[in-house]
């Protein structure tokens, strides 16, 4: 079903920000967060994925989606 694919990339994309694939992450993160846009920890993680890739831009918009959800996420801080 479409939510357990969307969960299983969800896990994917994490552990592929863990492994250093970043763009593989911020994709999947992209994606999850298609899908459920009122979950900000997948935005911040693709923040994160992004200021690895050095795409400044990007990073910072996904950064302030979270934190528009969420204002005390961590991880978009």
């Amino acid at each position: 079903d479409d939510d357990q694919a969307a969960e299983l990339a969800y896990y994917r994309a994490q552990a592929q920000l863990q492994n250093g694939d970043y763009r593989s992450a911020a994709k999947g993160f992209d994606a999850y967060s298609e899908r459920n846009p009122d979950d900000a920890e997948p935005l911040a993680l693709a923040a994160i994925a992004y200021l690895n890739l050095e795409d400044f831009a990007t990073a910072r918009a996904r950064a302030e989606a979270a934190l528009r959800i969420d204002p005390q996420n961590k991880n978009a801080k």
